[in-house]
């Protein structure tokens, strides 16, 4: 019996219990484990923090994609009307320029045909 007493109440005695060594394991494994969650919590908030900033430089590019482009295209389309105008402004000139064609093509046939009669009129030598 001496013995029994001397094995559970010396400090020794615990640390060398199939209880201590399964807490001990457990102590490990869980430092373990709580090692591994901390380093991965750790890159996974690094990770989203890159992200949350790459978000919000994409947005402020965006933006200035956005209202660039709309001013860009402003002007595309204000430098489309201006063409359009000139163009318009053309035709309009070609078309006078025809219409003094049709006009001269006209006398010309009239004059044709006057000096026809007039050839028709007079006596054939």
């Amino acid at each position: 019996m001496e013995e029994h007493k001397k094995w559970f109440n010396g400090s020794a005695s615990i640390l060398k219990s199939n209880l201590f060594i399964f807490f001990a394991g457990q102590f490990v494994a869980f430092s373990c484990w709580f090692i591994f969650a901390a380093v991965t919590y750790g890159r996974l908030a690094a990770q989203f923090g890159d992200i949350l900033e790459w978000r919000g430089r994409t947005d402020s590019r965006l933006e200035r994609i956005d209202s660039d482009g709309t001013r860009s295209e402003k002007f595309r389309v204000e430098a489309e009307k201006l063409a359009l105008a000139n163009n318009e402004t053309r035709i309009r000139y070609l078309e006078e320029q025809e219409r003094k064609i049709d006009v001269m093509s006209e006398k010309i046939s009239r004059i044709d045909e006057s000096l026809k009669e007039i050839r028709e009129q007079q006596p054939h030598k």
